[in-house]
């Protein structure tokens, strides 16, 4: 049997589940999921908590009465991070379990935002036309259009490395790729003939379609958080320019 965790202060507790919630929602955990995981922290530490979150921020409340905490943390909705989200649910495990204090899994929680192990810029690209070449054989292609749609994925990587982080100019993103994989799918088929030039386009642009994203969106929608599920629905960030986004910060922040 587990020791009980020990008694806090409501401001300790306060404090650490906003930390756990803001990197929760970072990372991609579904609004009920992430609801659910503050209020089971809190009542682990008898703390009472009311909690509201959406992709955009988070607002809760701890305690009760004069004692009572308000927190607003905003949230910049991100891309999705499997490997820290699977770091941080067990942190919020180990916290519940109590082996770890609320120091450690603050602490743990600093440790998992500052890790980085990107890919690098030559493996996101070559997923990319290695991506789209696959997802050709689904749409009927044959070995011409199997071939034209890694050329065309390759294409799609390279912009999406080019623009990574730079800014305003990355909302474009999806209208270049679009219009790249098009364009690129139209001079493949003049030069080889027989080629249909719209199996390469869908294919290309097939690893812009936020799968994951639109699942989660449809869960919250249908667990009847609303708020959460329109918005992520609304507003799917694209996950492929994040991937490499990712990987250009992290290029780029090394010391030299």
């Amino acid at each position: 049997m587990e020791t009980p965790p020990p008694a806090h202060s409501v401001d300790r507790v306060g404090r650490f589940c906003m930390k756990l919630a803001r990197s929760l929602s970072l990372y991609g955990t579904p609004t009920p999921r992430l609801e659910s995981s503050i209020e089971e922290v809190a009542t682990i530490f008898g703390v009472k908590c009311q909690i509201l979150a959406t992709p955009t921020g988070v607002q809760a409340a701890f305690g009760s009465g004069v004692e009572q905490r308000t927190y607003l943390e905003r949230v910049q909705p991100g891309q999705i991070h499997l490997a820290k989200l699977s770091e941080t649910a067990a942190v919020h495990d180990q916290v519940l379990l109590g082996r770890m204090d609320l120091d450690q899994g603050s602490a743990e929680l600093d440790r998992i935002a500052e890790s980085h192990a990107p890919l690098s810029a030559t493996v996101v690209v070559l997923s990319f036309s290695l991506t789209s070449a696959a997802a050709s054989v689904f749409l009927g292609g044959g070995s011409p259009e199997i071939l034209a749609a890694g050329l065309v994925g390759l294409t799609i990587g390279f912009l999406a490395i080019f623009l990574a982080g730079r800014g305003r100019v990355l909302g474009l993103f999806e209208f270049l790729a679009a219009l790249s994989a098009s364009a690129t799918s139209t001079v493949l088929a003049y030069l080889v003939p027989g080629l249909a030039p719209h199996v390469p386009t869908l294919a290309g642009l097939i690893v812009l379609i936020p799968g994951l994203t639109l699942t989660i969106a449809m869960s919250e929608l249908s667990r009847q958080h609303l708020v959460s599920g329109t918005a992520r629905l609304m507003g799917q960030p694209c996950s492929s320019c994040s991937l490499a986004w990712e990987s250009s910060w992290a290029a780029n922040s090394v010391p030299s």
